[in-house]
């Protein structure tokens, strides 16, 4: 199987939901990120998370929020030069169970 191209706008859902494990878990069990090779992880006050590469050149976000019809959101941008905008982005709300948003981390840094 393969999949053809997504559009910027394009929404992919993930169901059914009740495959894998609700809830918020640990941010580490989620970033498969080697943070003993310099990336750095970084809270904020209101529960907001990021990683960032040792080039800066990905970035990887957690945003929960209970104003969000879905809980927050899991954010990912990949640049080929650190503060400039990104080449890609991807954002998958809170509602996507975390086993599915840990294999995405893990692909792109299989990349």
């Amino acid at each position: 199987m393969s999949l053809s191209p997504l559009d910027d706008l394009d929404v992919v859902e993930v169901l059914p939901r009740h495959l894998a494990g609700p809830g918020i878990h640990d941010l580490v069990d989620v970033w498969p990120f080697p943070f003993d090779q310099g990336w750095t992880l970084h809270h904020s006050g209101d529960g907001s998370a990021i990683v960032i590469s040792p080039g800066m050149q990905l970035l990887a976000g957690h945003v929960p929020s209970e104003d969000h019809v879905r809980g927050g959101e899991w954010l990912i941008a990949a640049h080929k030069e650190p503060f400039l905008s990104a080449t890609w982005t991807a954002t998958l709300d809170a509602s996507t169970p975390v086993e599915l948003v840990r294999d995405l981390y893990a692909e792109v840094l299989a990349l």
